[in-house]
Order: structure tokens, then C-alpha cells, then sequence
């Protein structure tokens, strides 16, 4: 029987390989995408600019803990208030992830109307921009939407791609944020690793906390 967790991973491994190389969306027409071998599927995090490891690690105050890549180059953002908010600097990347309680029973859409009204800054993809765009379960609890896609930034040969996570649990919803951007020559595959690697950790395989296991997760 095939592990639903490795099969979605390695489908939009496929996905992003394809617009890499063919400089066109892939998921979001094509509804068999190529999969890619195991050996280059998101798990690998070689060509993506994140440095070697990988550690469970628990976002501070959201009550999750998740894999994430190269645990020593991220810089926890201590400013935040309600969201758990990490960066990146070699790759230029950010992780924004927020639980919070919604005021009524909620869908993931009015979780996402309610995390854009905070956190502006939220990429939005036209059609044409989307690579993947699926409802699935995240931390095993939220029906969610996530969202994968890449867009033009304003300076010139500079692309900015993003993993966009919005779910719902009756009262309680969800988000998980990650952006990159890259420039230059070799900016599709390097945003295609970074965004595989990503859905294939933090997004794959986020879990809510228990109160008793919240003091052996590390944090950044």
C-alpha cells in the first residue's frame, strides 16, 4: 500500500521539477503530474540553499512542532507577538506559522480572510502563477487549503515562490506561511527545491503538541 504522505511529496516534487524546467505551471492543469524517484524528492534538501539537518522543533506559543531544514540558520523573529515568525538569511526565506481561536465555527476561508487582515504581506497568486492547489488535513486535525506558487517580484530576474496553508478546526484555525526568492539564471530551480522541501517538512509533517510533550521538543 502506498503511504499517502510519501505519494502527495513526491507528486509535487514532479510538479516542480516540471515548471522548472518547462517554465509553465504544473499541478494546478495537469492532474497527473510526473513523480519524481525517491532519491530526488523533497526530502533532499542538497540543492536548495538550506544547509545540512534536520530537527523537530516546536513554534513557540502556537501549541506545533514540525521538521524544519537546517535548524541553525533559521533566527527566530522575538518581536512577534501571536505568531511564531523564523528566517532564513542564506536562502532568503521566512516561516510564519499562527494557531489561533476564530470567533464562531470556521472554514479554512475564513481563516485565511482573518490571517490577510494581519498579515498583509500574504502572497496572492493569479491562476497562472499556482503550481499546486489542493484541500488537505494539516496536523491532523485543520481542513485546510494549501496552496503552492511562484510570481515575478518587482526587481528585475527576481522570483518569489510560496507554500500558503490556511485550516480550520471548528473554532480554532491555522496558518503556515513560507516565502523565498531567488535571482538570477538558476532562480526557478532553486525557488522549486526550497518550496519542495518545505511542503515535504514543515507542511507533511507538522503535529499539534501535547502539554506533557512540550518540554522535550527543542525550539530555535
Amino acid at each position: 500500500m502506498v503511504n499517502p504522505r510519501l505519494s502527495r511529496t513526491r507528486v509535487l516534487a514532479g510538479c516542480l521539477a516540471s515548471w522548472a524546467a518547462l517554465a509553465g505551471s504544473a499541478c494546478a492543469a495537469a492532474p497527473h503530474p510526473p513523480a519524481l524517484p525517491a532519491s530526488t524528492s523533497a526530502a533532499s534538501s542538497a540543492s536548495s540553499g538550506f544547509g545540512t539537518g534536520l530537527r523537530v522543533i516546536e513554534a513557540k506559543g502556537q501549541g506545533l512542532a514540525f521538521p524544519l531544514p537546517d535548524p541553525g540558520g533559521w533566527r527566530l523573529d522575538k518581536a512577534e507577538k501571536h505568531s511564531w515568525v523564523a528566517r532564513h538569511r542564506q536562502s532568503s526565506s521566512e516561516l510564519l506559522v499562527r494557531a489561533w481561536h476564530f470567533d464562531g465555527i470556521a472554514h479554512p476561508e475564513d481563516c485565511e480572510r482573518e490571517a490577510r487582515l494581519w498579515r498583509s504581506e500574504l502572497p496572492r497568486f493569479a491562476a497562472t502563477e499556482l503550481i499546486s492547489a489542493e484541500d488537505r488535513t494539516l496536523a491532523g486535525a485543520y481542513r485546510s487549503r494549501v496552496t503552492v506558487g511562484v510570481q515575478r517580484a518587482p526587481a528585475p530576474d527576481r522570483l518569489v515562490g510560496a507554500v500558503l496553508g490556511f485550516g480550520s478546526d471548528a473554532r480554532d484555525c491555522l496558518m503556515l506561511a513560507f516565502s523565498t526568492s531567488a535571482e538570477g539564471p538558476g532562480a526557478r530551480q532553486v525557488i522549486g527545491d526550497r518550496l519542495g522541501v518545505i511542503a515535504g517538512t514543515v507542511f507533511e509533517r507538522v503535529r499539534r503538541l501535547q502539554i506533557e510533550s512540550r518540554v522535550s521538543v527543542p525550539r530555535l
